[in-house]
Formats: structure tokens, sequence, C-alpha cells
């Protein structure tokens, strides 16, 4: 019984010792990456890698001090971010210009503001790896930030002569398109675009 005891003990203690290293705030975790947030980025003074969309807003990542109350998303909404994701435990994506994501910046204390670069929105590194590594066409699903981002990038598509995709869902919006790909690269530097995948292919039943 004492080694039962000792052992749920040792265990409690390795767990109470490792959850604020899971949890840890100065790190934003993606799919693909880890944001060190330690040193705050000021917006804009970065170089934007993404081109905007039509209204000219960009892609951010946000982590504030304290996550956003009901009002502060009225506030921020009002002055024409759009939210578009959440980052557990407690950063966004918003979709902004320069002008209005340093106004945000004025407004409430954040621990970090910095673009929500383009080799973010490719959900795994397997598939990021895949993309440089071979020219060949593929099913992928774009998630998109809006719906309203749907003619961006089906003029996008178009330009390339692919003309075969579909609006899977509307909310959340969804296209699924067979493309070669050497474009998911492109693709993804589409402020309407928020993620990239491959299609899943289905599961044969035994």
């Amino acid at each position: 019984l004492m080694i039962v005891v000792a052992s749920v003990l040792f265990f409690l203690l390795l767990f109470s010792f490792c959850l604020p290293l899971l949890a840890d705030p100065g790190l934003i975790r993606l799919a693909n990456a880890v944001i060190d947030s330690s040193s705050p980025k000021i917006a804009g003074t970065e170089t934007i890698e993404s081109s905007p969309t039509a209204e000219g807003q960009y892609q951010f990542i946000v982590q504030p001090e304290r996550n956003f109350s009901a009002t502060d998303m009225q506030e921020i909404a009002a002055l024409g971010l759009k939210k578009i994701g959440l980052i557990p435990p407690n950063a966004y994506i918003f979709l902004a210009s320069k002008d209005q994501i340093k106004t945000l910046e004025e407004i409430f204390p954040l621990i970090y503001c910095g673009e929500y670069k383009p080799e973010y929105k490719i959900v795994s590194l397997g598939f990021q790896n895949r993309i440089t590594s071979t020219d060949a066409s593929e099913k992928v699903l774009l998630g998109l930030a809006t719906i309203e981002s749907y003619d961006a990038v089906a003029e996008f598509l178009k330009e390339r002569n692919i003309a075969e995709f579909k609006l899977l869902h509307n909310d959340p919006p969804v296209v699924e398109v067979k493309i070669p790909l050497s474009l998911v690269s492109d693709l993804s530097k589409l402020s309407g675009v928020l993620s990239v995948e491959p299609k899943p292919k289905k599961k044969l039943m035994n």
C-alpha cells in the first residue's frame, strides 16, 4: 500500500511540475509551429508576407493579457476587425488592416500581436514537407477566413486554369479543389485563406 501511495504522490508531483510547461503563457502553440510570445511583437513593424483582402485586411494573431470579454469583442468588431479563429488557450486570429490592429494595441493590453503567416495555415508538418518535395496534384480543403473570401480564391484558381472546385460548407466556409501541390504556398499567402490541408482519404470498410 505504501508503494502505491508513494507512486501516486510521485505522479501528482510530476504532473504539477509539467502542467506549467504545457500551458506556458509565453508560447502560442499552432498545428505546425510554436511561437514564443515572451518578447512582445508590435504589429505593423514587421514585413507582411500575405496579400491583403479586397478590404485591405490581413490575418493577425493576437494574445491579450486577459481573454476578451463579450463587451470587448463588440468594441473590437466596431473597430472593423473580424475574429476568424481561436488558438487555445488564450490567442485569437483576426482579419484587420494595419491601422485597425494598431488601434487594437492602443486600447487593449496585449502580450503578442503578429501576422498569422502563410506557413502557419498549412495544418501539418507532413503536408508541409510534401508540398516542397513534389509537384503532384492532390485534392485539398481550403478553410476560408470568411464566406466573402470565396470570390478572391475562385479568381486565384481560375487565373491558373483550375476550373474544378466547389464550396463544401458555408459556415465555416470550406472549398475543395484539386491542385498541383506547388500552388499551396501561393494559396496560403491569400489573406482570405485560413487553412490548407489534404482532403482525408476515405477508409475502406472491412
